[in-house]
């Protein structure tokens, strides 16, 4: 577990190569600090708005996770407690990476909009997430273009609008 804290709190790959429509560590960030910053009502709706599996980031991927866990065992949740919680329940250890995510959490509260705004955030990170979906199920279509054959090809198309409809279809009007 601990092991997860430390690849967590490394860096975002690099990822300058892709357009910002499909990430932006910015967005992600705003989105945990407004979670986690939210009264507990406002951050079921965030929470709600967005599957784990959005965040591209690891660091907001460990923090999610956390912030989930601390809310499902009923435990509060602000910037000191997520730290405090992760450490009690053995997801991290109590030296150097504590101090790093509670640093991480911190700067991400500080440079998160009002807790109000974390529902238009998640709607922004999920959108981030289709749009990657959808990239790679076009990138699946181009390889299976290019060969195999016409029967493998159209099973592939058929997967993929099947993805892609799936996909689409997460996107709501609340941007």
């Amino acid at each position: 577990m601990a092991e997860q804290a430390s690849l967590a709190l490394r860096a975002v790959p690099d990822l300058e190569s892709s357009p910002s429509l499909l990430f932006s560590e910015r967005d992600e960030r705003a989105l945990i600090g407004a979670e986690i910053e939210a009264l507990p009502a406002t951050r079921e709706q965030i929470m709600a708005a967005y599957q784990p599996d959005d965040l591209l980031d690891p660091r907001c991927g460990f923090a999610d996770g956390i912030v989930r866990r601390m809310v499902a065992a009923g435990v509060p949740v602000d910037r000191l407690s997520v730290t405090q919680f992760a450490v009690s329940r053995g997801l991290i250890k109590p030296d150097s990476p504590r101090i790093a995510l509670a640093s991480w959490i911190d700067q991400t509260c500080e440079m998160a909009p009002v807790p109000a705004s974390g529902s238009w955030y998640a709607a922004v990170v999920v959108e981030q997430s289709v749009r990657r979906q959808l990239k790679a199920i076009g990138e699946r279509l181009v390889q299976a273009a290019q060969g195999g054959s016409a029967l493998d090809l159209a099973a592939v198309v058929s997967e993929a609008f099947t993805a892609a409809l799936a996909a689409v279809s997460r996107l709501g009007d609340s941007r």
